[in-house]
């Protein structure tokens, strides 16, 4: 049993005496609701029972996630269950979108249809695995900390009720995680979506007076910022395949929309994708041949990998192993999915049913505000070097051996096994045609700050585009494009190559609706307001609703600051006519305290050279410094890394070390590895201004030494480093 603090015993049985009764839906939907009469802002139109805005209210973000595998084809998942909840989102992002940094727990309240069950999830316990979802659970709600401390053990749905109650008594901001089957068309996906949000809300929070009622934020990835979009739009006329949803449905679009204050949209295909079209094929070919093709590319590891890479695989691990990233690629490239035949028509939705301007709080009323986030790079972090693989000893070949690549990307988390199959989908875009512009699928750049990245696959591939639906099958070139991907070229960041950055799944005009010429648009991507570098921009398509940095930015510059009036020309939506978006300016200091080699290179192993400069780059947003320290060197006390007037409260560091046999000239094999996440050699870390936080391949707070400790045991570097930030004075 957790103990229950003696306070919350007293809270709690003070409650007990005003117990709440939800309302029914059809009492919800028709019921007047009170008005408040001090500091609200009002958004609503004649004839309608109005929903008052403020910023001291407190705050429900609603998060819709993307497209899923069919139930059946992924059964670990939990799909369609709160269990999908925690495979899909990250507890740390979640945490952070509640302003709590780095949090170890959090309370989460399940409305069911019988009452509420309420668990107390770890960290370590934020797996489907977990706390599987019983018969009637609606959306999960996660609160945050607060002094009420732990739920007890097994608490009952009066007791739970009061605790909702005593929570939106302030400015908390809790989540909601939505929990619908995302494989169907776009209108089905959006009444199931209603239907568990309305109940979800009503039971939890339907019979709390309006001033306790929280106010809605839309956080959406992928696919959701679809569905979020058609709540908002509430269209009458149905989807491109006749689908529509019922007028009691409309109904409760209505009562969600109006408590909208604003939408952020995470990698949403505005624009739709172009891989809406190949994934089929490449999902057919996967399902068919895939496990065999896998199988023997683990073999061919086995057999030519050195002993000091320490990835010796038994029969047994190879076939799990090709069956677990069989599975992952075919849920990255998600091929027999309805709604990609959705996502390869929203030219025509955007000029019908979602037309810019027409996400509303109700029909003719305010526009809602739609922020648009976008990663880029499918490689995501953790293809970060160049590296050369022994296999290509088997074409007589004798290149530099370094341990960190592609099997090591297959082998390790989740995150990177996303980014390899996404990588290795793009290879196959390019090499046989798909898209508008031959050569680059995701289509020309119109832009410089869409075409940040410049990827391996580039030049790859016929002059032309394949027309798109034609039919296709894997040819001989197929082994070749395997090769390449195995070998491991890097996304390399500000290099550009012409096309629009992707995420892997999307081209980054659609992830930021770049061609929707929507008022309520807000494009997170000006420089001027921003910066040039934000936290998103390292992540691919699989990662970006994992990371702490993204969902801090969202609390910090949305969630606390932007508020439910459109305003044109600012950097963000307001709360009033004399609000006045400020873009912050921070500073940061980097203090590298020590830098050590913990074991001898791979160059050292092979003979290849003795001795080393070390070669220090740290990027602190768009900055990039670099030096050196002589042959020996192990603690230093390098000059600071400094970087002043960045634009952002969410700071992106990037700290890489190479080796140099010879002064000023870096081998693949001279890479070292600081980043503690496997596969990767470079750390990423950001800071949170606003918290004193730090987040990402580490965690700590501002202003304390720590250390950062590569990974592997080959090129393995320890660094002890400071993040400070510097006031103004």
């Amino acid at each position: 049993m957790k103990p229950l603090p003696i306070l919350y015993r007293a809270l709690a049985a003070a409650c007990a005496l005003f117990a709440i009764t939800p309302m029914t839906s059809a009492q919800i939907v028709q019921a007047p609701i009170p008005q408040i009469v001090q500091g609200p802002i009002q958004l609503a139109p004649a004839g309608y029972a109005p929903f008052y805005f403020n910023r001291n209210k407190p705050k429900l973000v609603v998060l819709l996630h993307g497209v899923t595998p069919q139930q059946g084809e992924a059964p670990d998942q939990r799909i369609g269950g709160s269990g999908h909840a925690r495979h899909y989102w990250g507890f740390q992002f979640i945490k952070a979108l509640q302003g709590e940094v780095n949090g170890d727990w959090m309370n989460v309240i399940t409305p069911t249809t019988l009452g509420f069950r309420g668990r107390t999830p770890m960290a370590a316990d934020w797996h489907p695995a977990t706390l599987d979802a019983s018969s009637g659970d609606l959306a999960p709600i996660c609160f945050p900390t607060s002094p009420l401390g732990l739920l007890p053990e097994y608490p009952g749905s009066a007791y739970l009720k009061n605790y909702i109650s005593l929570m939106c008594g302030g400015a908390n901001t809790m989540v909601m995680i939505n929990t619908r089957k995302g494989d169907k068309h776009l209108m089905p996906q959006v009444a199931e979506t209603i239907d568990e949000i309305y109940m979800s809300y009503l039971l939890a929070f339907g019979g709390l007076p309006q001033a306790k009622q929280p106010q809605i934020y839309f956080v959406t990835h992928s696919f959701g910022g679809i569905i979020a979009r058609t709540i908002l739009a509430n269209p009458s006329a149905g989807d491109l395949w006749g689908n529509k949803l019922t007028a009691e449905q409309r109904a409760k679009a209505d009562y969600l929309r109006k408590r909208v204050v604003l939408l952020c949209t995470l990698a949403g295909p505005h624009e739709g994708t172009l891989i809406g079209d190949p994934a089929s094929d490449v999902a057919n070919y996967i399902s068919s041949n895939g496990t065999n093709v896998i199988t023997q590319f683990f073999n061919t590891f086995n057999q030519y990998t050195p002993d000091f890479l320490d990835l010796d695989f038994t029969s047994e691990d190879i076939n799990q192993k090709a069956t677990d990233f069989v599975e992952i690629a075919l849920d990255a490239v998600s091929g027999k999915r309805d709604c990609l035949e959705d996502l390869r028509r929203m030219k025509e939705y955007n000029a019908g049913i979602l037309k810019p301007n027409v996400e509303r709080r109700l029909t003719n009323g305010d526009a809602v505000p739609i922020f648009t986030i976008g990663g880029r790079c499918p490689g995501g972090r953790f293809i970060d070097q160049s590296r050369r693989f022994p296999l290509l000893h088997i074409a007589g070949e004798v290149t530099p051996i370094h341990a960190i690549n592609n099997i090591d990307v297959i082998t390790g988390p989740r995150f990177s096994s996303d980014a390899a199959a996404l990588n290795l989908v793009e290879g196959v875009m390019h090499l046989y045609g798909y898209g508008r512009a031959g050569k680059r699928p995701w289509g020309n750049a119109e832009a410089a700050i869409g075409d940040r990245f410049s990827s391996p696959w580039a030049g790859v591939g016929p002059a032309t585009a394949r027309p798109l639906a034609a039919s296709w099958s894997p040819d001989g070139r197929l082994l070749d494009l395997a090769v390449d991907f195995l070998i491991g070229d890097p996304y390399v960041q500000y290099e550009a190559d012409g096309e629009w950055d992707s995420d892997g799944f999307l081209a980054w005009d659609s992830a930021n609706a770049y061609h929707l010429t929507g008022s309520n648009f807000y494009r997170l991507y000006d420089e001027a307001f921003y910066g040039s570098n934000l936290p998103w921009d390292i992540d691919n398509h699989g990662s970006i609703m994992h990371s702490a940095a993204n969902g801090a930015w969202i609390y910090n510059e949305l969630i606390t600051q932007a508020g439910p009036t459109v305003s044109q020309g600012k950097r963000r939506s307001i709360w009033n006519i004399n609000d006045q978006p400020q873009t912050p300016s921070n500073a940061l200091r980097v203090v590298v305290e020590e830098i050590e080699d913990i074991q001898q290179t791979a160059a050292k192993k092979l003979d290849v050279g003795s001795g080393a400069d070390f070669m220090i780059t740290v990027r602190i947003n768009e900055l990039a410094t670099t030096r050196t320290l002589t042959e020996g060197d192990k603690h230093v006390l390098l000059p600071p890394f400094i970087h002043s007037r960045i634009p952002s409260t969410v700071i992106p560091i990037q700290i890489s070390v190479i080796e140099l046999d010879n002064p000023g000239q870096g081998d693949p094999h001279d890479i070292c590895v600081l980043s503690p996440q496997k596969g990767q050699s470079t750390v990423y870390l950001f800071y949170d201004t606003r918290t004193n936080k730090i987040m990402g391949d580490k965690m700590a707070n501002g202003g304390d030494s720590f250390f950062v400790t590569g990974w592997t045991s080959s090129n393995q570097i320890r660094c002890k480093l400071r993040i400070t930030q510097i006031l103004p004075e």
